[in-house]
């Protein structure tokens, strides 16, 4: 299985289609040959490239099917729990969830 096709299988797993445009932009983003097959040795950096890829998929607007891309809003949830756990399992650093903030006057 190519790097290209690793990505789009693994979003249709949570009912995201996306379009070839953004399948290249996440591999050419974090500078991976769409075409290589998946091993042992890049699937981290694979895996890596789709969680950073998160937060862009998920400020699109919910329930829209337009430009390739569609995501729903129960699979919005679901994405956005694996996210966490992946930036904890990859240690990225977790772009999407708002941490509490104490201010002293």
């Amino acid at each position: 299985m190519t790097i290209s096709e690793f990505i789009v299988k693994q979003f249709e797993d949570f009912g995201v289609r996306l379009s070839d445009a953004t399948v290249l932009d996440i591999v050419l983003k974090n500078k991976l040959t769409a075409n290589a097959e998946v091993t042992a040795s890049n699937h981290r950096e694979a895996s890596i490239a789709m969680i950073k890829s998160v937060p862009k998929l998920l400020i699109m607007p919910q329930a829209v099917s337009e430009g390739g891309v569609s995501i729903s809003k129960a699979s919005r949830e679901a994405i956005l729990d694996w996210y966490r756990l992946q930036c904890k399992e990859y240690g990225i650093k977790d772009e999407l969830t708002k941490k509490p903030r104490v201010t002293f006057l």
